[in-house]
């Protein structure tokens, strides 16, 4: 039966050859991993649903350029909400002033008063 210190010498006798299979560039390489994920498809998003969002994930850590289109495509969500709540603003706004003006105006016309004439003066 063979004893620890022999079991010992050939596990690290294999390691040793390994560590020089590997060096001598024998060893392979590690395949580039190509996640099997999609952009996020444009539309309206709301904030439940950014909430909810994973960075799409890799065997360690995240995927990289996934991740990355995932923030670009979140920025740009962003910036079109943006512009539409500035625009949605503009209107409003516009809105407002043309109900204020007819009020504005009816205000501002002199009252209808009876004319003064000749038959007043009898």
């Amino acid at each position: 039966m063979l004893n620890v210190p022999v079991i010992m010498f050939l596990a690290a006798l294999a390691i040793l050859a390994g560590v020089v299979f590997v060096a001598l560039g024998r060893g392979g390489e590690l395949g580039t991993d190509t996640a099997s994920w999609t952009p996020t498809s444009g539309g309206f998003m709301n904030m439940a649903g950014v909430q909810v969002q994973l960075p799409p994930t890799t065997m360690i850590g995240y995927d990289v350029h996934a991740t990355l289109d995932e923030l670009q495509w979140l920025a740009q969500a962003l910036s079109d909400r943006n512009a539409q709540v500035a625009a949605l603003r503009t209107e409003v706004a516009r809105l407002q002033q043309e109900r204020a003006e007819p009020a504005d105006a009816a205000a501002q016309m002199p009252s209808a008063a009876p004319p003064s004439g000749p038959a007043d003066a009898e």
